[in-house]
Formats: C-alpha cells, sequence, structure tokens
C-alpha cells in the first residue's frame, strides 16, 4: 500500500511538472547556457519539462558558451538557425579514481549517482579520457580505457538529456545547423532518454572535442532527407561514443555523414553504433581509411582526398556496400594477407586514383550482387584492377553494366546476369601466359559492343572446357565461342559478339564437307568477331553455338561454322548441340586464319535460319480467328505473308502486312473474318528474295510442328523425337502435292529410302488434332 500511495504521489508531481511546463527561446547573439536572460521568458529556475528553442526568426546566428550539464523535456532549432555551442562547464568528480586496465576503482565516489553509461570523464591533466560501460557500485565501474589513473581527480563531461517521449524530442529542422566547437577535454553528450528520439533534418557539425550522441534506445537519433552529420578540425572520437547501446543512430535516404578525421561513425571496432540505410551517403575527407571498411555495411561511401593511399585494406569481416565512388585518391587496394570478401550491389565509380583487389598474398573475393535484382554500374576514369588473388564473383540477375576496361587476373565466375560492355570497353581475363586466370561460367554472359580477351597458356586446351570459352551473346540469346589449343607458345584471343538481327544469303553457294557435303547457301548475321595475338604458328579447333527458335534448324549435323561469304578455314565437323541451341565447329584453324569474323550457316532448305520468331498464335473469337505473331527482330525484309490451310499441307496467301525491320520485339495480329478450323503461318519475305517461314499454329490451339525428325534431309530412315507416347500407326505422309504416300515404320525408323527426293509432311494423330512435322528426302 505504501508503495502504491508512493506511486501515486510521483505520478501526480509528473502531472504537476508537465502542467507547468515552459518553453524557451534563446534571445541573444552571444550568451551563456546558465543565464536566465538568454532566454525568453527568462530562465530563473530550470526544469526537466522544459522546452529550449533556437529560432532563426528571433536570432539568426547565435553563440552559446559556457554549456552545462542539463536535463529538459526538449530541444528544438528551428527556423534557419545558425547557432554554436563554443564551449563548456564540466563537473567535478567526487572523490579519487584508480584504473586497472579497463576497470576503474573510486574512493569517496559515488559513481551510480554521477554516471550513466556512455558518459565520458577526464581525469589527470586532461589528456586521460574515459567513457563508461558498466557502473558495478558507486566505487567501481568498467571503462574504455585512456590514459593512466592512479588516485586522480576527475572531470565529467557535460550531458544535456532529452526527456519528452516523442520522435523529434531532439530537433534540427531543415536549413538549421547546430556547430559544436567546445575544444577537449570538455565535450558534450546528448542522451536521448527512453522513448525520446533526436531526428536531424538539418545540419550538424562536431569539430575539436569528443562531442556526441548517445541514448537509451536503439534507433534514438535520425538522421532523415536533408540531414547531415560532419565531423572536422582536431573533433578524435566517435560521433555515437564507444560506449552504450549500439545502434543507436540510422542515417535515412537522402541524409549525409561526413568524416574529414580520423573517428569512424560506427564507433569502436567490436561495435556498431549507425546504420546507413538505402539512399545515404558516408563521405570519408581524411587520409586514413584503416577502419572504413571491415565489418562495415554502407549505402553510399564516398572516398573523397588525394592523400588517401592505402593498398592492404582488411575486410576478413566482409563488408558490404551499394555503392562505392571514388572521387580523389592515389590507392584505396584490398591486396594485404589477410583473406576478405566485399560485395557491392549498385555500382562501383571510380573518377580518381586507384582501386585494386588481390594483389597482395591472401585471396580477396568481390561480388558483384548478392542474388539481388538491382543493374550494377562499374565505370569512371580512374583506375580498377582486379589481381592473381582476386576472385570477381557476378550474381545479380538484373546484370552488370562497365563502361570501362577492366583486367580480371584472377578469377572470374559468372554466376547470374549479364556483363554488358558499353563503348567498345575491353574485359582481359588472366595477366600473362604463365598467369591465365580463370573463368566459371554456371550462367550469364557478355554482351554489347565491348571486347572479352583472354590469356592462352602454352598447355593444351580441349574444345569446350571453360579454359577456352568466350561466354559472348545477345541481351537474350547465349552465343559461346570456344577454341581448343595443342601445344604453343600461347597468346592473347579476343572476342566480341556480332550483334544483327535475321540471316543472309550467301552467294554463290558452296559445298562444306564433313561427314557430308552441305550446300551452304545462307547464314545467320548474329555471330562473333576474332582476333589472336602473340601466338607462333599453330592451329586451333573452334565452335560457335547459337540460339535457334522452332524451326530454325531441323538438322544439327547440317550446321557449318562459316565465314561472310565464303567458307572457312580448316576442316569442317558435323554440326552438333541441338535445335534450339545448335553448334558449329572446324579444326585445323591456323593462328592467322583465326583472326576472322564466324558464323553459323547451313542450307536454307534444311536449315531455314528464319528471322527470330518468338511467339505465334490463332485463337478462335466469335465467328472469327485472330492470328499473333512476335519477333525478337527483323533486318532486310521487305513484308510478312499470312498463310492459311484447310488441312495444314497446302497452304495459301490469306493477307500480308508490312515489316518494321526493329531490333526490339515487335507484335503483328491480322484477323481471318472467315474463321473456322484451320492452319496458319508466317512467311517473312527477304529483301534479297529469300523467304522465311514460323511454324505453323492451329485455331484448336496446338503447335503443328513440336516433334523434331533427324536427319533432316534424309536419305534411308527418318527418327522422329517425341514428348511422350504417340502412336504412330495413325500416323499419315503426304507430299508436297498433298497426295497421301505409304510408308513403313521399321526398327531402325521410318524407311524413306523408296520416297522420291522432295519435302514431305508427316501427320501424327494426337487426340482429336493431328501433329505436322515436315522433312526432305534427298
Amino acid at each position: 500500500m505504501k508503495t502504491l500511495r508512493l506511486l501515486l504521489f510521483s505520478f501526480a508531481i509528473i502531472l504537476s511538472n508537465l502542467a507547468f511546463s515552459q518553453k524557451y527561446v534563446w534571445n541573444v547573439a552571444a550568451g551563456d547556457w546558465s543565464t536566465p536572460g538568454s532566454w525568453s521568458p527568462s530562465r530563473t529556475t530550470p526544469s526537466i519539462n522544459d522546452t529550449l528553442i533556437f529560432n532563426g526568426s528571433t536570432v539568426a546566428a547565435a553563440t552559446v558558451s559556457f554549456v552545462s550539464r542539463d536535463s529538459v523535456s526538449r530541444l528544438e532549432f528551428i527556423n534557419n538557425a545558425n547557432v554554436v555551442f563554443s564551449s563548456v562547464i564540466a563537473t567535478a568528480g567526487i572523490g579519487l579514481i584508480t584504473r586497472a586496465d579497463t576497470n576503474v576503482t573510486g574512493t569517496g565516489t559515488s559513481f551510480f549517482q554521477q554516471f550513466i553509461p556512455g558518459d565520458g570523464f577526464s581525469h589527470g591533466s586532461g589528456s586521460g579520457i574515459t567513457e563508461v560501460k558498466v557502473i558495478n557500485s558507486s566505487t567501481s565501474l568498467v571503462g574504455v580505457a585512456n590514459g593512466t589513473i592512479t588516485n586522480s581527480s576527475y572531470n565529467i563531461w557535460p550531458r544535456i538529456t532529452v526527456l519528452n517521449a516523442s520522435s523529434n524530442a531532439f530537433f534540427v529542422q531543415n536549413g538549421s545547423k547546430l556547430t559544436v566547437s567546445a575544444p577537449n577535454p570538455h565535450s558534450l553528450s546528448f542522451y536521448m532518454a527512453t522513448g525520446a528520439k533526436a531526428r536531424i533534418n538539418g545540419s550538424i557539425e562536431f569539430t575539436n572535442g569528443r562531442h556526441k550522441f548517445f541514448g537509451a534506445d536503439s534507433n534514438c537519433v535520425v538522421f532523415a532527407s536533408g540531414g547531415s552529420l560532419t565531423v572536422r578540425g582536431m573533433y578524435n572520437g566517435s560521433p555515437f561514443g564507444l560506449a552504450g547501446r549500439d545502434y543507436i543512430a540510422s542515417f535515412e535516404m537522402g541524409s549525409t555523414f561526413t568524416g574529414y578525421n580520423t573517428s569512424s561513425a560506427f564507433g569502436a571496432s567490436t561495435t556498431i553504433k549507425v546504420a546507413f540505410v538505402n539512399g545515404s551517403r558516408y563521405v570519408h575527407k581524411n587520409p586514413t581509411i584503416a577502419n572504413l571498411f571491415n565489418g562495415k555495411e554502407y549505402a553510399t561511401l564516398v572516398i573523397d582526398t588525394v592523400a588517401v593511399n592505402d593498398g592492404t585494406l582488411n575486410i576478413a569481416s566482409g563488408c558490404v556496400i551499394d555503392s562505392l565512388l571514388i572521387r580523389n585518391a592515389t590507392l584505396v587496394g584490398f591486396s594485404g594477407a589477410t583473406a576478405g570478401s566485399l560485395v557491392i550491389r549498385k555500382a562501383v565509380i571510380v573518377n580518381g586514383g586507384i582501386l585494386n583487389f588481390g594483389n597482395g598474398t591472401a585471396s580477396q573475393t568481390v561480388a558483384f550482387g548478392n542474388n539481388t535484382n538491382n543493374p550494377i554500374s562499374i565505370g569512371g576514369a580512374g583506375t580498377i584492377a582486379f589481381g592473381t588473388n582476386a576472385n570477381l564473383i557476378v550474381n545479380n540477375p538484373a546484370g552488370v553494366s562497365i563502361t570501362k576496361s577492366l583486367t580480371v587476373a584472377g578469377t572470374l565466375t559468372l554466376n547470374s546476369g549479364n556483363i554488358n560492355l558499353t563503348n567498345n570497353d575491353t574485359i582481359t581475363i588472366g595477366a600473362s601466359i604463365t598467369d591465365p586466370g580463370t573463368l566459371n561460367r554456371v550462367a550469364g554472359h557478355f554482351t554489347g559492343t565491348g571486347y572479352l580477351r583472354r590469356w592462352i597458356s602454352s598447355s593444351a586446351i580441349s574444345l569446350g572446357t571453360n579454359d577456352g570459352l568466350f561466354p559472348v551473346g545477345t541481351p537474350t540469346d547465349y552465343m559461346p565461342f570456344s577454341i581448343g589449343t595443342g601445344i604453343s607458345s600461347g597468346g592473347l584471343i579476343m572476342v566480341k559478339p556480332v550483334i544483327a538481327s535475321g540471316s543472309s544469303a550467301i552467294s554463290p553457294a558452296f559445298y562444306d564437307t564433313a561427314t557430308n557435303a552441305v550446300l551452304v547457301n545462307k547464314r545467320q548475321n548474329n555471330g562473333w568477331w576474332v582476333n589472336q595475338n602473340g601466338f607462333s604458328p599453330n592451329t586451333f579447333s573452334i565452335m560457335g553455338i547459337g540460339e535457334a527458335v522452332s524451326g530454325a534448324v531441323t538438322n544439327v549435323t547440317a550446321m557449318r561454322l562459316v565465314l561472310n561469304n565464303t567458307k572457312a578455314a580448316g576442316v569442317a565437323q558435323d554440326g552438333a548441340g541441338t535445335a534450339t541451341l545448335p553448334q558449329a565447329s572446324r579444326t585445323g584453324v591456323s593462328e592467322t586464319a583465326l583472326t576472322n569474323t564466324f558464323y553459323l550457316g547451313s542450307n536454307a532448305t534444311t536449315n531455314p535460319l528464319p528471322v527470330k520468331f518468338i511467339n505465334i498464335t490463332a485463337k478462335a473469337i466469335g465467328q472469327s480467328n485472330v492470328i499473333q505473331w512476335s519477333t525478337a527482330s527483323e533486318s532486310a525484309l521487305s513484308a510478312f505473308e499470312l498463310e492459311k490451310s484447310i488441312d495444314g499441307i497446302l497452304f495459301h496467301t490469306h493477307a500480308a502486312t508490312k515489316a518494321t525491320n526493329t531490333s526490339y520485339v515487335k507484335t503483328y495480329k491480322i484477323t481471318d473474318q472467315e474463321g473456322g478450323q484451320a492452319y496458319y503461318r508466317v512467311k517473312a519475305l527477304n529483301a534479297n528474295g529469300t523467304v522465311e517461314y514460323s511454324r505453323t499454329v492451329s485455331t484448336e490451339g496446338f503447335d503443328a510442328q513440336p516433334y523434331i525428325i533427324h536427319p533432316n534431309p534424309a536419305t534411308e530412315y527418318i527418327q522422329l523425337t517425341i514428348a511422350g507416347n504417340t502412336d504412330l500407326s495413325n500416323a499419315r505422309l503426304f507430299n508436297n502435292l498433298g497426295e497421301q504416300v505409304m510408308f513403313k515404320v521399321e526398327p531402325k525408323g521410318i524407311n524413306v529410302k523408296t520416297l522420291i527426293p522432295g519435302v514431305y509432311y508427316l501427320h501424327i494423330a494426337k487426340g482429336n488434332a493431328t501433329e505436322i512435322v515436315k522433312f526432305v528426302k534427298q
């Protein structure tokens, strides 16, 4: 009951104090904190319920001296107030103190009454400084050690305690500025009590001393959009302390921390006092950067002083940065003897100086992205280099855009996302013939106008392995180029994807013989520009892999690796791969003949290599049929013709439309007013007179050519690649005139030996529908 009465009495006192709370506005250009007349109304009886206001409309620029320990409800800086706290008054400690390491003991002291964790005090002649970590008793505490203490007097730093449990109990309005310039050892602390928060939309600057914010709660100091904290001059502390609660402050989007000295916004190396969230900036303007990275996480980190020159930075505990901007620096290097890792999530821009990784004895891992989906940019006028002990990992589905030439002397690992090279820049893998680097590819490739260059060692390389892989392509298509070698002197090979839409006729056509002769009269316009340098007489095996849509390639063995309008050097090999990922290769290519531009070529009848149709549908809507198709790219086309068939064999032109010849996805739509069940296909008319066909579709909703016949063209037997169990006993074979032809299914496949050379259509029953597959008999 007694306890309840005491609580009620205390509550009554609080209500009484709140009832008599008072706002005080600073009213002089220069004055003492504790002088009553410096405030309006006169602050003769300070109270914990007072709200102290620096209003720029009352006094635009104010200098406040002798700031002393005080407890207030709120503290505000508003209306473009420009305030300087020029000096502070420390409180003399009671008794004497002695320290052994971090343990401080007192004689005649009263630690519980004078300190809270996070408070600071100076001792001796003034050079000794301690922040309080734990208070054990009135005569025992644990501190952050600095200086020797032996039966010494001490002075407690002044502290302004803000008590109001609100989100802006300490408030610096946008356009207002507070500068705390009191010199050591008399430093000023701002303490946010339980529930009280500081919100800074304007500017705070600490010069000299060891001024700081600390508080009872996490995230009790918020630098909001437009807010900033700058530490400069002779300031040598940590703006959020070395002791006390971790994570008390956050810099939000649009806020900035700027450090001109060795102090760290994070506090001691074993604690993290502040979080820099998405859109905030940490600007570093001091030559010392040793503690800037290890174990830290930033949104945007800006290094802006040419005096920075450190090549052995430690990131053993890891470091995560959204955007690293180096405006000016001599060297920022992660090349020491301790292994580490850095994750970049948005950008690396080096406009002045050198940024390097892995030039030391220990492995340094740099990950562009961490399976995030933010586009990443790498560029700037400065130098970025990855040494022989660097492991660069690209793991970003949204890709990486690189606007400068880079060397990755160590290991490059592609896990996800494309690398877009612009401005004809070059990525070089390896450092020399004896140190050719390593490429590991899981997914993703190089695209754009730039070049991928690799050092090739003098050891033998098997065709198709990572040692000779050049993973290049278009933004949507993976088109790797590979080389294989015997024993050679080694050298440099550079590959650039040739990105062009459509296909071209080859005239005059030529035969390119492997197991079978293929009359090559057409090639894809995508290809590979290849250049070699430094090799002594040597021969290579080479291979290109392209992407094709359904119907573009029906016989992969007839694919050939060709030049622009003629046969490539070396010995042709039968094509391989799949209908959607066809590949062609050659052996015995000399080092001089390797410098060339290569394409995938074949016979237009066997492998149409069409304009890239990515979709075609036919739907019955009401009494009409709506036919829609899309192309991924078009080049040198005059028109499209929509062809219609009732039986899926004999087609006639139903409608036509002009081609737009775009390099992006284009969709076309035609309505057939006649309606009814029908088959449709689209014929692309090339300006050179050749034609290309889409696959055939039906208004019943099935694709008439999802199956693959091989070999195609055929001479004796054909095999049919089918998904699921399809009954061939009900299959029918028609020639190009629509006449049904007899055939026989044998263990080796469908016997076509007796067929007259020409085009044939195999109709395969599929429920109530029919699948149609075209092949050529030679």
